[in-house]
């Protein structure tokens, strides 16, 4: 829950700089990888599943968006000195690695029944 919530911190700096040079992709990535972090791991007390799927889609979508934000700067707004491909993974890995983490919790937790959720009386 703490992680969700460092989350809706950076988005909300991300969103300030928000600006011509950030693709709809990258705005979109920033907002399923840090605004709903908190929202999934709160869904996740009633359905985990659901919520573990989610996290693990935010975690793979979030490097894939950035390295297209990578390509936007160079092709459409003629950046050439945009970081490489690799630097650009590697700042977003650790991050994507803590929700592919979440995520895959969840789902295993869920196949495994355990611990019961809130409300479920199996």
């Amino acid at each position: 829950m703490l992680g969700g919530l460092w989350g809706w911190v950076v988005y909300a700096a991300a969103m300030f700089a928000v600006g011509v040079n950030d693709s709809a992709q990258e705005v979109l990535s920033l907002t399923i990888a840090f605004a709903t972090t908190l929202p999934a791991c709160l869904l996740a007390l009633w359905r985990r599943l659901i919520a573990g799927l989610w996290l693990t889609f935010a975690a793979c979508y979030f490097p894939y968006a950035l390295v297209a934000q990578r390509t936007y700067m160079i092709q459409v707004r003629h950046f050439p000195d945009q970081p490489t491909v690799l630097q650009t993974a590697e700042g977003c890995l650790p991050y994507s690695i803590v929700l592919i983490g979440l995520g895959l919790f969840a789902v295993i937790t869920e196949l495994l029944k355990w611990p019961r959720l809130i409300g479920n009386r199996d």
